[in-house]
C-alpha cells in the first residue's frame, strides 16, 4: 500500500492523512510505494488489457480501493511518430507526445485528476490554488466535476484563453498584482484543500505521461525526452517513473537522457545546471512572456537538477521567439497546435541538435504540454504572418465588431487615465454596465492586445496597488471614426 514520506526528517504517513507537505519539518513530502506488492500485481499483459488512459497504471497512483476516483477522461494521449518534422532536424526517429488532447488541453488533467479524487476523498468543500493559468483551468474544471467549490487567484497578465476556461468552469477567480501575491492570499485562504503543483498526489499523476510513453514504444524507454520545465515537477517526476519501471521489470533499463528547456528570461534551473551546483539558485525578475513556465523559484528545482545529473541529460534555455517559431513548426508540420510553453520542447531540441548534444540517430521524444488557443497572443502573433490582423479584427464598422462593454471603456479612457476599479464603477454609474473584475479585466487585455489601450503606470490606493490605463493614438483614431459614421 502507498504512503507519504518526508524525505527530510524521514517521517512517515498514511495516504488519509489530510497533509501535502510534514506538518513536523514543513518539508515536501514524497509518495513511496511497496514495489514487491506491486511487482506481483503488474505486468506488461496485465497492463495492456486495460483501457488506455491515467487510471491504466492504478498500482502506481496514491490512491485506495475506497476512493471514488474523479476523471473527465485524462491520459491515454497519442504519440505521433513525426516524419515531416524528423526530416526538417535531421534527426532519425522523433516522436511528439501530444498532451493538448487531454481534457482542459493540459497536461496538468492528469495531476488534477489525482489530487481533486484525495480532496473529494477528504470531504474538502473548497479548493483553493494560485496559479498563472493552466493549473487553475485543470483544477477548476476536476473540482467542477467533484462538486468542490474552486478558487483561482491568478496574476492579472494571465493569458486570456485560460481565463475563459476559469471562469467556464465556474471558478472563483481573484486577480492579483503578480504569481507571487497570488501564491500569499492562496496560502491565507486557509480553507479547505490548498491545491499546488508540489502537492504528492498532483506530481504522481502528471508521472504517467513517462509509463504512456515507454507503453507506447512497446516498453522501450527513448534514448531522449525534453520536458519544458516550469516548477520542475514534470521532469523529475518522468525521471521517478523510468525508474519505477525498471526496478518492476516493465522495461529493462531507464536509459533515457532527460532534457529540461526553460525560456531564456527565466531559466534559474538551466543557470544552476550549467554553472554544475547542486541546488537551484532563485532569480530576482521573470522577463518572458511564457508564463506558465517563467518561475523565478521552483519548488522542484533541485529534483529537477537531480534528474537531469543522474539521467546524464542537459538543461537548456530558449528565446520566447524561439518557442514561437517551434510553435508555428509543430503546426504546419504535424498537425500538433500547442502553446510556445509547450513548443518549447523542439525549440529546445533544435539547439542541442545545432550544438552536437543530441545523437540524431537517437529515439527522441518530445513532451508537448499544453494546447495553442490556450494563449491568444500567441496566436495572433501567428496570424500576422497571413492577415492583416488588425483591419481584419477592425473593419469598416469597428464598433459593431467590439461589442459595447469595450466601446464603453474606450469612451471612458478618451478622458484620461483611470484603473481598474474606477473603470468598474464608472461603467455601472454612468453607462448602466454592470461588471465582475475578472470580466473587466478580461476586456482590457483584449483592448491591449488590439492595441487600443495601453498600461499608464499604476498608482496606490489607500495601500492597494492599481494599474493605470490610457488610450493609445489607434484607439483615439479608432474613436473618431465612429464619430464620422
Amino acid at each position: 500500500m502507498p504512503s507519504l514520506k518526508c524525505p527530510t526528517c524521514l517521517k512517515n504517513y498514511a495516504l488519509e492523512q489530510p497533509f501535502i507537505t510534514c506538518p513536523i519539518c514543513r518539508g515536501k513530502l514524497n509518495v513511496v510505494y511497496d514495489y514487491e506488492e506491486v511487482r506481483g500485481k503488474v505486468s506488461r499483459d496485465t497492463l495492456r488489457s486495460r483501457g488506455f488512459n491515467l487510471w491504466r497504471y492504478y498500482e502506481v497512483l496514491p490512491v485506495l480501493p475506497s476512493w471514488r476516483i474523479v476523471s473527465l477522461g485524462e491520459g491515454g494521449t497519442y504519440l505521433h511518430r513525426s516524419f515531416k518534422l524528423a526530416e526538417r532536424l535531421r534527426v532519425k526517429e522523433l516522436y511528439v507526445k501530444d498532451e493538448t488532447t487531454n481534457p482542459t488541453g493540459s497536461f496538468l488533467d492528469r495531476g488534477a485528476s489525482v489530487l481533486v479524487t484525495r480532496a473529494l476523498w477528504l470531504k474538502a468543500e473548497t479548493l483553493t490554488c494560485a496559479s498563472a493559468g493552466n493549473l487553475g483551468a485543470s483544477l477548476a474544471a476536476y473540482a467542477a466535476k467533484a462538486g468542490i467549490k474552486c478558487i483561482v487567484y491568478a496574476p492579472s497578465k494571465l493569458d486570456l484563453g485560460k481565463l475563459y476556461q476559469m471562469t467556464a468552469y465556474g471558478a472563483d477567480l481573484r486577480l492579483t498584482k503578480d504569481l507571487e501575491e497570488a501564491d500569499m492570499k492562496a496560502r491565507m485562504e486557509n480553507t479547505g484543500y490548498l491545491a499546488s503543483s508540489i502537492d504528492p498526489f498532483f506530481l504522481e499523476g502528471v508521472k504517467i505521461t513517462a509509463w504512456e510513453i515507454c507503453d507506447q514504444l512497446n516498453w522501450e524507454a527513448p534514448d531522449v525526452l525534453v520536458i519544458p520545465m516550469g516548477s520542475g515537477g514534470h521532469l523529475s517526476m518522468a525521471w521517478k517513473a523510468l525508474k519505477e519501471m525498471e526496478v518492476l521489470g516493465i522495461i529493462d533499463r531507464a536509459k533515457t537522457r532527460i532534457i529540461g528547456v526553460q525560456p531564456e528570461g527565466c531559466a534559474p534551473i538551466v543557470k544552476s545546471f550549467k554553472e554544475g551546483k547542486s541546488e537551484v539558485e532563485p532569480i530576482d525578475k521573470a522577463e518572458t512572456g511564457i508564463l506558465d513556465i517563467g518561475m523565478k523559484e521552483p519548488p522542484y528545482g533541485n529534483e529537477a537538477l537531480k534528474a537531469m545529473k543522474e539521467s546524464r541529460g542537459a538543461a537548456i534555455a530558449v528565446s520566447d521567439q524561439e518557442a514561437l517559431e517551434a510553435m508555428k513548426l509543430l503546426a504546419r508540420l504535424e498537425g500538433v497546435f500547442s502553446e510556445p510553453a509547450a513548443s518549447s520542447t523542439v525549440a529546445g531540441l533544435l539547439k542541442l541538435l545545432s550544438e552536437g548534444e543530441i545523437d540524431r540517430g537517437e529515439k527522441i521524444v518530445c513532451i508537448i504540454t499544453g494546447e495553442g488557443l490556450k494563449d491568444p497572443k500567441a496566436v495572433l502573433s501567428l496570424a500576422e504572418d497571413k492577415l492583416k490582423v488588425g483591419s481584419f479584427i477592425v473593419s469598416i464598422k469597428p464598433h459593431s465588431k467590439l461589442g459595447k462593454a469595450k466601446l464603453e471603456i474606450l469612451k471612458i479612457l478618451s478622458n484620461g487615465t483611470l484603473h481598474g476599479y474606477g473603470l468598474r464603477a464608472l461603467l455601472e454609474k454612468e453607462r448602466g454596465i454592470s461588471l465582475k473584475l475578472p470580466s473587466l479585466y478580461q476586456h482590457l487585455e483584449e483592448l491591449k492586445e488590439l492595441g487600443f489601450i495601453r498600461e499608464a503606470g499604476v498608482e496606490v490606493v489607500k495601500g492597494r496597488w492599481r494599474r493605470l490605463y490610457d488610450l493609445t493614438e489607434k484607439g483615439r483614431k479608432l474613436l473618431e471614426g465612429m464619430s464620422e459614421v
